[in-house]
């Protein structure tokens, strides 16, 4: 039985396609419907509220419960005050998303990711035709840079890839071929290493796994590097430097430099969110002066939080993994709910990977974007055990 809401599900939905949209076209719209969704979770039925709450919410209160904590004990106050407006969408957003989306029928669910993938791939053009007409010098969406833009893209092509959208009828296969070349045309000319390398990897994989046929896998491909090529000879600065440094860190080595000169000065509690320009000691040493943050999550979240955070944060993802694997083996039967928990798995993992040189965790638009995600497959696996009761 699926959880009851108080409100229509045409209204549900409505606000949960406002999320899907406003991702990379609005910053200001996500924070407007997220805390829609979250005034309305507020207001819903208490005994709803319970019976939705599950091991995943408990992980993520006691994640806020540190990190609030280590704002709280930060040496640098002013600083780390202001991850409470930056990431309270995470928290928010979060909570109202696992209740909604665990009170919503399949079909709503896959109107929602296809209304999701076709923003995502409407993103994906405005970043190839911005990059060709060289207003930026790698691809990217309107309202954020080229990280955010292909960490995003990453999860566009994972469900693109993935789900079935079969109500397009006879003009299935051509709109799906163009947005297959559309979305890793944009990852390409984002230009970023690991995300280049995550996309192919996301779309060969899949392709394979859904026995798509060599011809068409290496057909897409071919496509896609002629697309690239020739955007890249029109608009080739960024690419050239890059070229010319392969072997480039982005100053990454200074930051695994000062990484290893503080780890072990505030183990337990971190330094406090928000707090890279004031305690890294070599800020001099960037060819870079405009880095502000560790691009690790995973060295952000020691280094700001401390110990208990990181083990938190681990244990969380290791979790969500395991769940993911024990629950693809037996919903092999329902091919909706393994397409979604298959696609929300890889998409996942492709934004963690990534995160090993990048971040999203307390990006206010890539970390909505992981609930997003997360509760999509939380709400499927929740509903087939209830099925099964």
């Amino acid at each position: 039985m699926l959880i009851e809401s108080r409100y229509p599900k045409i209204l549900i939905v409505i606000i949960i396609c406002s999320i899907a949209a406003s991702f990379l076209l609005s910053l200001f719209a996500l924070q407007i419907f997220t805390a829609a969704l979250f005034l309305m979770w507020i207001f819903d039925k208490n005994k709803q509220k319970l019976k939705a709450f599950d091991l995943f919410g408990l992980f993520i209160i006691l994640f806020l419960v540190v990190r609030v904590l280590s704002i709280l004990f930060s040496q640098f106050p002013d600083e780390s005050n202001q991850a409470y407006l930056k990431e309270v969408l995470f928290y928010v957003g979060f909570f109202a998303l696992n209740y909604y989306l665990k009170s919503l029928e399949k079909k709503q669910i896959n109107y929602i990711i296809a209304f999701f993938v076709a923003i995502g791939v409407i993103v994906a053009l405005i970043g190839i035709v911005q990059f060709n007409l060289k207003l930026v010098h790698r691809a990217q969406s309107i309202t954020s840079g080229y990280a955010t833009f292909s960490n995003y893209l990453l999860v566009v092509l994972a469900f693109l890839l993935t789900n079935d959208f079969s109500f397009l009828k006879k003009y299935e296969k051509p709109i799906w071929y163009v947005s297959i070349v559309v979305v890793l045309t944009g990852i390409a000319l984002a230009m970023g290493r690991m995300d280049t390398f995550l996309g192919g990897a996301i779309y060969i994989f899949i392709m394979i796994v859904k026995k798509r046929g060599f011809i068409r896998i290496a057909a897409l491909l071919i496509i896609t590097a002629f697309i690239s090529y020739f955007s890249i000879q029109n608009n080739k600065e960024e690419f050239t430097n890059r070229v010319q440094n392969p072997t480039s860190l982005s100053d990454r080595d200074i930051i695994y430099k000062g990484f290893f000169a503080l780890w072990d000065k505030h183990p337990f509690i971190g330094f406090g969110p928000r707090t890279f320009q004031e305690i890294f000691p070599y800020q001099d040493e960037f060819s870079d002066k405009e880095i502000n943050q560790w691009h690790n999550d995973f060295i952000q979240i020691y280094i700001e939080s401390g110990a208990f955070a990181i083990a938190i944060y681990l244990i969380f993802i290791f979790y969500i993994l395991f769940c993911g694997i024990k629950v693809l083996k037996k919903i092999k039967s329902d091919k909706f709910s393994y397409d979604i928990v298959f696609a929300s798995i890889i998409a996942m993992l492709g934004l963690l990977i990534s995160s090993f040189l990048g971040g999203f965790i307390t990006s206010p638009i890539l970390s909505v974007l992981f609930v997003f995600v997360l509760n999509l497959f939380i709400g499927e696996k929740s509903k087939f055990y209830l099925q099964k009761k």
